[in-house]
């Protein structure tokens, strides 16, 4: 899992280091725009979704009420004073 969502990483930014906004040929900005940019977008939530779950899986059982991200501190928070 860490290999493919690495993979996706790498995809991204060689697609953005590859664009240049001043080159008015192939690679300009109008070609991002036609390059894919949401299939590389949605495989990079798909690939986080995916870790997120993963890590929510190994937490089950946990006996630590300790938050472990932002997410759990805002669940957290809202839990201690009521609100949604």
């Amino acid at each position: 899992m860490a290999d493919r969502a690495q993979e996706i990483l790498d995809d991204r930014v060689r697609v953005v280091l590859d664009v240049d906004i001043r080159y008015k040929g192939m690679h300009d900005c109008r070609w991002f725009v036609c390059s894919g940019w949401q299939e590389r977008s949605e495989a990079l939530y798909a690939a986080a979704a995916a870790v997120s779950r993963r890590r929510d899986e190994s937490r089950q059982g946990s006996e630590s009420d300790a938050p472990h991200g932002v997410g759990d501190m805002v669940r957290r928070a809202r839990r201690e004073h009521g609100s949604r």
